[in-house]
């Protein structure tokens, strides 16, 4: 997502006619996702949020009613109801996150500015690919959430075909590579990747005080370089490719 802003309309009309309503298909991850982090506020007690490695929030402030979903857009508002929600990153950036009631910038050891158990609710989306000391990430988390509380990550998969297509392209050529494959990509929101935290067996290893449930599969093809029939030949690819190697993991983790 957002797939219509890749493609001719009435080329993905053709391929999902579903994007009719309002803009998203049947195969958007971004709503899987946010739907299972909405579910979280209708069924547990969330006051405070943690945005982690929330950015400039790009979905929001880049935002275009005439190719992206409205309703994806209001998902993606952690500022439910009565919720709470602060914004946290290593990038400057993240001071003019649009959703988010408080900001803060995060210095090289990491470390949450914030007391014990103090969130109900963290969403992490598309971080986790990037964190370079898994186990200090996890500890940090783990201490700022409430028992009974929820992390809601989505990362690409360890074992996708994302993931070891990115491996073999050094990360100083990242910018590069993502400017031709996702056109519509800004390089202010590329990052180097790590990948040390995006696997089932990874999560619960550092996580060791959550219970740990998971969902991989292959959604809407990203990166097919803006061209309809390649975008086709992902479709394909994805029907036929184990679940286990799909192109994103989500993982929910409830603290013991």
């Amino acid at each position: 997502m957002p797939l219509i802003g890749r493609m001719q309309r009435d080329k993905v009309v053709g391929l999902h006619p579903e994007v009719r309503a309002d803009n998203f298909t049947a195969l958007d991850c971004d709503l899987c996702f946010y739907s299972f982090v909405r579910s979280l506020y209708h069924r547990y007690t969330v006051k405070r949020v943690l945005d982690y490695g929330g950015g400039r929030n790009r979905y929001e402030q880049d935002f275009n009613p005439d190719v992206d979903s409205c309703l994806i857009r209001d998902l993606r508002d952690l500022r439910f109801g009565s919720a709470e929600v602060t914004a946290v990153d290593i990038d400057p950036e993240v001071l003019s996150h649009p959703t988010s009631h408080h900001q803060h910038v995060l210095d090289a050891s990491g470390k949450l500015p914030f007391e014990a158990d103090a969130f109900d609710l963290i969403v992490s989306d598309y971080v986790f690919e990037h964190v370079d000391d898994a186990s200090a990430v996890a500890r940090e988390l783990q201490r700022v959430l409430r028992p009974g509380g929820w992390i809601a990550v989505r990362t690409p998969n360890r074992f996708g075909y994302l993931k070891l297509a990115a491996s073999l392209v050094p990360n100083k050529w990242h910018d590069a590579v993502l400017g031709f494959v996702q056109p519509h990509r800004k390089t202010v929101d590329t990052f180097p990747t790590r990948y040390r935290l995006n696997s089932r067996a990874d999560i619960e290893r550092h996580f060791d005080r959550c219970r740990v449930a998971t969902i991989t599969d292959s959604w809407e093809p990203a990166y097919f370089f803006g061209r309809p029939w390649l975008y086709r030949l992902f479709l394909v690819l994805h029907k036929v490719l184990p679940r286990k190697m799909g192109t994103a993991s989500i993982f929910l983790l409830q603290k013991t």
